[in-house]
């Protein structure tokens, strides 16, 4: 009698998009992005297509990446000596919390620092209605963000574990450092999505933000021409951001990007003198137990895509073993210390003062020729007609 395998159904819901990917008896056989601002019938439908491929009754596992979230590294005793690493985008009464371990994204305990996870209430329940209006319900909802810094700490040499991370929210940012000992620094970053959108909108020509998002967001335009100019807008505040982490990881990798947001990484990275991160999934795979259906599906995913392996690596592992995947608490904490003073990120570019214009010479003498009367027209009467002449 044949025993019928359960299908997994990883899902992670990022600011953009939703990452799906399907296993089958530890293997991927199937992975899929899908945008967030694609029309509600098609993304019914690509649901309902990941639904039925996923069989009768999958098991249902995500991430998310609640708004507003800030992260900070705790050294010593909790709440002692907190290192402010993000700022709220806006005042809020109480945030959830979730904390593990620096080193090893397991339970905190007092011996390594703690990595410390804030967000507000209503993101997180957002994010769960998001998964319940698609049908879907998922038994946790852990961060996407800690769930990639899990992926790739559990990558094989050379491909980790030393890579600095750019945790990109919706107003504001992180850059996490990673190395053999987890996670060791963490930086606050002023920028956020809506500032590369703000900078995509200027360049290109757009009338309107959200035209911008939707344009990043599908990853189908090719941005190799205004590129440059669009991470000329943020790059001060970029570099600023990074040069307070001494030293830095030479390799970059940028969380939430889909596939064909991949030109972002490669200009970030080249702009501050770093080497986009690539993973070798296959020897991910084979570290950690998985299997790829076929080797062009391994080839085609993104960095990001780490963390739908990671929920697939830890399937059946009971609650207290997971790691990378703390559990948010029921009862709202103190808002997480926030940063002293906002950053102006760029200024809109400022027109040169417009030179004063020459005027050919001919031009002047064409002008006195045509404001002198020419002598044979002096002998014409002029007429008292004032119908005459006039347009």
């Amino acid at each position: 009698m044949s025993v019928q395998v359960r299908r997994l159904l990883a899902l992670q819901l990022t600011e953009q998009q939703l990452q799906c990917a399907i296993f089958h008896a530890g293997t991927l056989v199937r992975y899929e992005e899908i945008s967030l601002d694609a029309p509600a019938s098609a993304l019914e439908r690509s649901l309902t297509s990941l639904l039925e491929a996923g069989g009768k009754s999958p098991l249902v596992l995500a991430t998310a990446s609640p708004r507003g979230r800030v992260l900070r590294l705790e050294i010593g005793s909790p709440s002692t000596d907190p290192r402010p690493a993000g700022e709220s985008p806006a005042p809020a009464p109480a945030f959830r919390t979730a904390a593990c371990d620096a080193r090893n994204g397991q339970m905190p305990s007092s011996e390594h620092p703690r990595l410390l996870l804030s967000a507000p209430p209503d993101s997180l329940d957002t994010a769960n209605e998001q998964l319940k209006t698609a049908g879907l319900t998922p038994s946790r909802l852990p961060d996407a963000t800690l769930a990639q810094l899990g992926a790739l700490l559990h990558a094989p040499s050379p491909f980790g574990p030393d890579v600095l991370v750019w945790d990109l929210g919706a107003e504001h940012s992180h850059f996490i450092v990673l190395s053999a000992d987890g996670v060791v620094a963490i930086e606050p970053c002023p920028l956020g999505l809506s500032h590369l959108h703000d900078a995509i909108q200027a360049e290109v020509g757009l009338r309107f933000r959200r035209a911008a998002a939707k344009l990043f967001a599908r990853g189908a335009y090719d941005f190799s021409e205004s590129a440059p100019r669009i991470l000329a807008r943020i790059l001060p505040a970029l570099k600023s951001a990074h040069a307070r982490l001494a030293p830095s990881p030479v390799r970059l990798h940028i969380t939430g990007l889909n596939r064909g947001q991949q030109w972002f990484t490669h200009a970030v990275a080249h702009a501050l003198g770093l080497e986009p991160f690539a993973m070798d999934w296959p020897a991910f795979g084979q570290l950690n137990g998985l299997a790829f259906a076929s080797l062009d599906l391994a080839r085609s995913l993104p960095p990001s895509a780490g963390a739908l392996l990671l929920l697939a690596r830890q399937r059946h592992a009971p609650a207290a073993e997971l790691v990378w995947q703390p559990r948010w608490s029921h009862e709202p904490e103190p808002p997480p210390p926030l940063l002293s003073a906002p950053v102006t990120v760029f200024a809109p570019a400022t027109p040169s003062p417009a030179r004063p214009r020459r005027r050919h010479p001919m031009l002047k003498v064409l002008g006195a020729f045509a404001s002198k009367r020419p002598a044979w027209a002096a002998r014409i009467p002029r007429s008292t007609n004032p119908r005459i002449g006039q347009a």
